[in-house]
């Protein structure tokens, strides 16, 4: 894909937005240099992470294909998943779909896969069994991942064996350190709460699959690759509160990663830069789809894991706020078709 001219422009819009230092209430109290983060990783790449990942995307995942996506971080005090990453993962499911005709997995906590299939519905996706996911469009099944290791191992195995994917794409999803503890933001040890889908993520890592991880703080799959990045800037990373003395920071290596201020963000970026490589702005969902999708996820049991609230809200970010992100989006987008815009630029 050529980086000049409108592309380039475009492209750094959509670094920007999803990098905008607002909202995230556990960004602002570890007061983390967002933007900083996001261009080191950047810098390392030589280009955008999101046209990174958006490229291989392209290149590897072919008519068909399945492409798994996880999701779904514990909240312990509400004893449910939280908002930020369902909606981005099933949005991302929905985008692929419409630009790459993928076969969609979405893969989540054992106990949360009744709930999850209807915010999945939400997006107009059709939800059948894994078995049926090549039979025609817009098709996603949602399969159950278990917290204990061992079975954790088994069901990683079966998956990659039945399933064969070319992609695999975590959105907000619990990691665990060097020492293999899960924490929360704030340093707490969530161990015994977490689906172990790093087991999966390992697995994929290991076969010619195309791992990618997106997170918002350090602690999510894919944020491995930014260690180094999160000693220089963000060196309370490196504490946690269950004495383990290894940190937050996740170990799992991605081929890909992708930080942003809200990890739903990052996955909406992601939708917005596959949509711009394939030129193709109908893979970006709409605010009223984010709308009805932040609702169905509240409908669900799902809270704010800022506010504890059963809401249709993100780390604090109202639903407003959110149609707004994806607004200026596809709004970025539609810059790639004006005939005005390529005009001014020369």
């Amino acid at each position: 894909m050529k980086t000049d001219g409108p592309t380039r422009i475009i492209s750094e819009g959509i670094d920007h937005i999803i990098t905008l230092p607002v909202f995230n209430w556990d960004n602002m109290r570890a007061q983390m240099p967002m933007a900083n983060i996001y261009n080191s990783l950047k810098a390392k790449l030589g280009k955008s992470p999101l046209i990174h990942v958006a490229e291989k995307l392209e290149q590897r995942v072919k008519k068909k294909d399945v492409v798994v996506l996880t999701t779904g971080f514990y909240v312990t005090s509400g004893d449910t998943l939280e908002t930020d990453g369902p909606p981005g993962a099933v949005t991302l499911a929905r985008g692929i779909d419409v630009g790459l005709e993928a076969a969609l997995v979405m893969v989540v906590d054992e106990n949360f896969v009744d709930s999850m299939k209807t915010i999945c519905a939400a997006t107009g996706l059709n939800v059948c069994g894994t078995d049926k996911i090549k039979n025609g469009p817009h098709r996603i099944a949602v399969e159950g991942f278990p917290k204990e290791d061992k079975k954790a191992e088994a069901t990683a195995e079966r998956l990659m064996r039945t399933l064969n994917p070319s992609a695999l794409i975590s959105v907000e999803c619990d990691d665990r350190n060097s020492k293999g503890v899960y924490h929360s933001a704030s340093g707490n040890n969530l161990t015994p709460y977490q689906a172990k889908l790093p087991v999966l993520f390992d697995s994929a890592y290991r076969s010619d699959a195309f791992t990618v991880g997106i997170g918002d703080f350090g602690n999510e799959i894919g944020m491995a690759n930014l260690r180094d990045i999160f000693q220089e800037l963000t060196p309370s990373h490196a504490k946690c509160k269950c004495g383990c003395g290894s940190g937050i920071v996740g170990s799992t290596r991605t081929h890909g990663s992708i930080i942003a201020n809200i990890s739903n963000w990052g996955a909406y970026g992601l939708e917005a830069a596959l949509a711009l490589v394939l030129q193709n702005s109908d893979v970006m969902h709409d605010p009223a789809l984010e709308t009805r999708v932040l609702e169905e996820t509240a409908r669900q049991g799902y809270v704010d894991g800022a506010t504890g609230l059963i809401e249709p809200t993100a780390d604090g970010a109202s639903r407003e706020i959110n149609a707004n992100i994806v607004h200026m989006l596809r709004a970025l987008l539609l810059l790639q078709e004006s005939k005005l815009f390529q005009r001014a630029l020369g």
